[in-house]
Protein backbone atom coordinates (compact mmCIF):
# COMPACT_ATOMS: atom_id res chain seq x y z
CA UNK A 1 0.00 0.00 0.00
CA UNK A 2 0.85 3.75 -0.91
CA UNK A 3 0.29 6.78 1.01
CA UNK A 4 0.52 10.05 -0.45
CA UNK A 5 1.34 12.82 2.21
CA UNK A 6 3.30 15.90 0.35
CA UNK A 7 3.94 17.24 3.65
CA UNK A 8 6.88 19.66 4.21
CA UNK A 9 9.92 18.15 6.37
CA UNK A 10 13.26 19.14 6.61
CA UNK A 11 16.32 17.23 4.77
CA UNK A 12 20.05 16.76 5.81
CA UNK A 13 22.29 16.11 2.57
CA UNK A 14 25.48 14.26 2.86
CA UNK A 15 28.68 15.49 1.26
CA UNK A 16 27.21 14.39 -2.65
CA UNK A 17 23.81 16.54 -1.94
CA UNK A 18 22.12 13.68 -1.50
CA UNK A 19 19.53 13.22 1.25
CA UNK A 20 20.47 11.06 4.46
CA UNK A 21 18.27 12.45 7.31
CA UNK A 22 15.13 13.77 7.07
CA UNK A 23 12.98 15.25 10.07
CA UNK A 24 9.18 13.88 10.15
CA UNK A 25 6.85 13.09 13.25
CA UNK A 26 9.05 14.62 15.57
CA UNK A 27 12.06 12.83 14.92
CA UNK A 28 14.88 12.21 12.64
CA UNK A 29 15.02 9.34 10.22
CA UNK A 30 18.07 8.18 9.03
CA UNK A 31 18.63 7.19 5.04
CA UNK A 32 20.50 3.89 4.76
CA UNK A 33 20.36 3.96 0.72
CA UNK A 34 19.26 6.28 -1.90
CA UNK A 35 17.04 3.51 -4.03
CA UNK A 36 16.69 5.89 -7.15
CA UNK A 37 16.37 9.53 -8.33
CA UNK A 38 14.58 11.24 -11.17
CA UNK A 39 13.27 14.57 -11.86
CA UNK A 40 9.54 15.10 -13.12
CA UNK A 41 8.13 17.89 -14.87
CA UNK A 42 5.01 20.16 -12.87
CA UNK A 43 1.74 19.97 -14.58
CA UNK A 44 1.66 23.73 -16.85
CA UNK A 45 -1.21 25.17 -19.36
CA UNK A 46 -1.22 27.23 -22.77
CA UNK A 47 -0.76 30.73 -21.56
CA UNK A 48 1.68 30.65 -18.75
CA UNK A 49 4.12 33.15 -19.02
CA UNK A 50 7.70 32.90 -18.26
CA UNK A 51 7.82 36.18 -16.45
CA UNK A 52 4.93 34.16 -13.43
CA UNK A 53 8.45 32.49 -12.58
CA UNK A 54 10.54 35.21 -12.49
CA UNK A 55 12.02 34.52 -15.75
CA UNK A 56 12.63 30.46 -14.44
CA UNK A 57 9.76 28.64 -15.91
CA UNK A 58 12.11 25.52 -16.40
CA UNK A 59 13.39 25.27 -12.88
CA UNK A 60 9.69 26.17 -11.38
CA UNK A 61 8.34 23.28 -13.69
CA UNK A 62 10.95 20.53 -12.33
CA UNK A 63 10.82 18.90 -9.32
CA UNK A 64 13.78 16.39 -8.11
CA UNK A 65 12.38 12.80 -6.68
CA UNK A 66 14.25 10.73 -4.33
CA UNK A 67 13.25 6.89 -3.27
CA UNK A 68 14.77 6.35 -0.11
CA UNK A 69 15.64 2.84 1.52
CA UNK A 70 15.42 4.15 5.70
CA UNK A 71 17.83 3.09 8.44
CA UNK A 72 14.61 1.11 9.95
CA UNK A 73 13.59 -0.07 6.79
CA UNK A 74 10.73 2.16 5.39
CA UNK A 75 10.44 3.22 1.97
CA UNK A 76 9.61 7.07 1.11
CA UNK A 77 9.95 9.76 -1.48
CA UNK A 78 11.23 12.95 -1.13
CA UNK A 79 10.09 15.91 -3.58
CA UNK A 80 12.86 18.50 -3.73
CA UNK A 81 11.44 21.56 -5.19
CA UNK A 82 13.62 24.44 -5.96
CA UNK A 83 12.09 27.62 -4.29
CA UNK A 84 13.17 31.36 -3.98
CA UNK A 85 15.02 32.07 -0.61
CA UNK A 86 15.46 28.00 -0.57
CA UNK A 87 14.61 24.69 -1.56
CA UNK A 88 11.30 23.11 -0.37
CA UNK A 89 11.30 19.39 0.47
CA UNK A 90 8.25 17.16 0.99
CA UNK A 91 7.71 13.75 2.00
CA UNK A 92 5.93 12.83 -0.82
CA UNK A 93 5.01 8.92 -0.56
CA UNK A 94 5.46 6.30 1.96
CA UNK A 95 5.20 2.90 0.67
CA UNK A 96 3.86 0.41 3.92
Amino acid sequence: MVRRLGRPVQVRLDAEGLPSAFFDGGRWRRVEQVVDLWREALPWWPGRETEEAGGRLAEALEVTMYRLLLADGGLVELERRPAEARELWRLYRVYD
